[in-house]
């Protein structure tokens, strides 16, 4: 937690006075280098009391001046440099909430000594203590804050306009539609994982040209593959064209597949992307379907205790994504060693997550592949978590690599 508590001192003054507020205590109890690093940054904004966040550089340099022996200026340098690695993604309430968090668990942890040794004046100190600081976690947490309140007077215009045939974003192949109730709804989570060269991406891209040549607009946020074979891809999908072909004719296939929509997706690439950086670019664009391949990928802060609870959080951000700004959230995700060479997948076949990624999904789908499929051409789609209709099945779909689409079998 204290190297996250520096990052968000260096990228934030806001961030600063709170750490200095409620955090310092923590400073003078941990490892030298994290106090040397705190006591710099205080000196930075002390310096410049217009400054809102700080020079990496300037605090660095003054840093080495407080040490003379080279291996010690290269371990404090290392430790500064992943310090200010995760920077990229700070927020501010968070801050606050996570150190409100900390002193409430001390206070509460000094609470339970007071009581097993009979003090009644600790106890009561502490009591007041603790509730001032849940009174502080409760006005930083209102009740109504990103709620959408409803009665039943708004149901049959809620309902009706929502689940319409019309309105409804129809997944592909069919065979997966038609399990899903025939589609899938804005606010709503999807996940399609399994092993490398299992074909996720070409069930996204198959799904991606779908929903734009049903007239919807999206963003689709990579880390992995260069944007330019994407590209392509795309445009393989959306004329059935295999891709010697189309770069023999390039211009011609592109401005076919413009006519059915592809110029409604924006595609980013990010290196490997934070949650900050893709609410970003929703807000930028507005789309009505956000894709992220993949969500196993993302920098998630570096601050949780373990990778599944980044791959979690992850899952949460999208699911957060979709309910915020009422689009499809879709995401791609790595199945474990368990689902190796196996045709059905289930749900504990996700990687590193065998219940929290899944608590944040609508629809979750696995892409099961063995030898003998790969030579068919096939995959196995299994159905795992279905919100939408409950049903869980198992079904082979066809898959061409040479147009980067499915189809039913």
């Amino acid at each position: 937690m204290l190297t996250t508590l520096l990052a968000a001192s260096l990228a934030s003054r806001e961030a600063f006075e709170l750490v200095d507020q409620y955090g310092s205590p923590m400073f003078k109890k941990t490892d030298k280098m994290a106090q040397l690093v705190f006591v710099e940054i205080k000196k930075f904004y002390s310096r410049d009391v217009t400054a809102q966040q700080c020079d990496t550089s300037i605090v660095l340099s003054c840093l080495m001046e407080t040490v003379r022996a080279e291996k010690h200026q290269q371990t404090l340098s290392e430790y500064f440099n992943t310090v200010k690695s995760k920077q990229v993604d700070v927020s501010v309430p968070n801050v606050k909430h996570m150190l409100l968090q900390a002193q409430i668990k001390t206070v509460k942890d000094k609470l339970a000594v007071a009581l097993v040794n009979g003090d009644p004046l600790a106890e009561q100190q502490l009591l007041s203590e603790l509730s001032e600081l849940q009174t502080k976690e409760a006005v930083d947490d209102p009740v109504d804050k990103d709620m959408e309140i409803t009665t039943i007077e708004d149901a049959v215009d809620m309902v009706t306009s929502t689940f319409s045939k019309e309105n409804m974003i129809k997944l592909r192949p069919n065979a997966l539609n038609k399990r899903v109730g025939g589609g899938v709804i804005p606010g709503n989570h999807v996940l399609f994982f399994g092993r490398p060269n299992s074909a996720k991406s070409l069930t996204a891209i198959t799904n991606i040209a779908g929903f734009l040549m049903q007239g919807l607009s999206g963003l689709m946020v990579i880390n992995e593959d260069p944007t330019s074979s994407y590209w392509l891809r795309f445009i393989c999908n959306m004329t059935e064209t295999s891709q010697d072909v189309v770069l023999a004719d390039f211009d011609r296939y592109k401005q076919i597949a413009l006519e059915k929509g592809l110029n409604r997706l924006t595609i980013v690439s990010l290196a490997p992307g934070t949650p900050k950086q893709i609410e970003a670019l929703v807000e930028r664009y507005r789309p009505e379907f956000l894709v992220v391949d993949q969500i196993s990928n993302l920098n998630m802060g570096g601050y949780q205790d373990s990778r599944t609870n980044e791959l979690e959080d992850a899952a949460k951000f999208m699911r957060k994504m979709g309910k915020k700004y009422n689009l499809l959230a879709v995401s791609l995700c790595q199945a474990g060693d368990s689902a190796e060479n196996k045709q059905i997948l289930d749900m504990n076949d996700v990687y590193n997550s065998k219940t929290g990624i899944q608590g944040a999904l609508d629809v979750q789908v696995g892409i099961g592949v063995d030898k003998q499929l790969d030579e068919e051409g096939l995959r196995i789609m299994s159905i795992v978590k279905n919100k939408r209709t409950g049903k869980h099945e198992n079904f082979p779909v066809k898959v061409r690599k040479d147009v980067s689409r499915m189809y039913d079998v």
